[in-house]
């Protein structure tokens, strides 16, 4: 798997055609928030245009993610202590 970036001068935009690529990823989120797959076979993709290494793109898709889980994280702390503080208050 590897991760790229398309740029209209490397492949003609064609809305519809990237419509019919993405597929759906049923899961137990909310229905407002919606999860896409766009796949690609036997494309050529021109090497300034890849993100990281050849067969190492799930490792830059999940380091995109590493601020959010550090938010969720830090507020998931704050909020045990919170808890924590009015127990021992009432206690």
């Amino acid at each position: 798997m590897a991760t790229f970036l398309i740029t209209s001068p490397c492949v003609p935009l064609d809305l519809t055609a990237i419509k019919q690529l993405l597929q759906c990823i049923h899961s137990s989120r909310l229905l407002a928030e919606l999860t896409l797959v766009c796949t690609f076979e036997n494309v050529k993709v021109p090497v300034e245009n890849t993100l990281g290494e050849v067969n190492n793109g799930l490792k830059v898709v999940l380091s995109n993610f590493n601020h959010e889980r550090w938010m969720m994280t830090c507020i998931a702390i704050q909020l045990q202590r919170n808890i924590v503080d009015e127990t021992l208050r009432q206690a």
